[in-house]
């Protein structure tokens, strides 16, 4: 389904596997592993939502997810691999879950901020200019995961925007569309502000 509730309830499920503990592992690694004790989340979770026929679609899902190697191109070398990661490889002690910021402003002119941030991300693609002149007082945000993998730190922020009806939809062009519409690109750059500041 659907609508901001569930990109909330898919947001918990994420928090569940990097919380969990297990006889021998924790964090993403321990929620892969226990696989009844996911299940018995997943459907603890999805009865009051009736969401009953979910279950096992998140738990393939949740699974694939901890499971899956990201290759980070952007970290390539010229003519070398890009490295890789599993979430289930992460260390829990090198990872922080919503990490909570608070940020000041004062006469912060966003219309500069808005053409740095257009100059030096995605390619400077065109995208929505900020509504707002000036940004004044404080801004609190929770970044969803900050980890450190191989001497760098990684902001990672979970989306669960529907972009169609099937696989299909989801093409690079396409997430790539939806990040400038709804500027996840200042998200980003406010995050990695108060990463570098914390």
């Amino acid at each position: 389904p659907r609508g901001g509730r569930y990109g909330t309830f898919l947001h918990g499920l994420l928090e569940w596997a990097a919380r969990s503990t297990g006889r021998h592992q924790q964090g993403f690694a321990a929620a892969l592993a226990m696989t009844d004790a996911r299940h018995r989340m997943l459907a603890q979770r999805c009865a009051p939502r009736r969401l009953d026929d979910w279950v096992e679609p998140l738990d393939a899902w949740l699974t694939a997810l901890l499971d899956r190697t990201w290759m980070l191109d952007a970290l390539a070398p010229p003519g070398g691999t890009a490295p890789s990661l599993r979430l289930a490889d992460l260390d829990p002690r090198r990872y922080q879950v919503e990490l909570e910021f608070w940020i000041e402003g004062r006469a912060v002119d966003l219309r500069r901020l808005d053409q740095l941030i257009t100059r030096h991300t995605l390619d400077g693609i065109e995208r929505p200019q900020l509504a707002t002149s000036y940004l004044n007082g404080m801004l609190k945000g929770f970044i969803d995961l900050v980890f450190e993998h191989q001497g760098r730190y990684y902001v990672l922020d979970w989306k669960s925007n529907q972009l169609g009806p099937d696989d299909s939809a989801y093409t690079q062009e396409a997430m790539r569309v939806a990040m400038l519409e709804r500027r996840y690109d200042l998200q980003y750059v406010l995050y990695l502000l108060a990463l570098h500041r914390q």
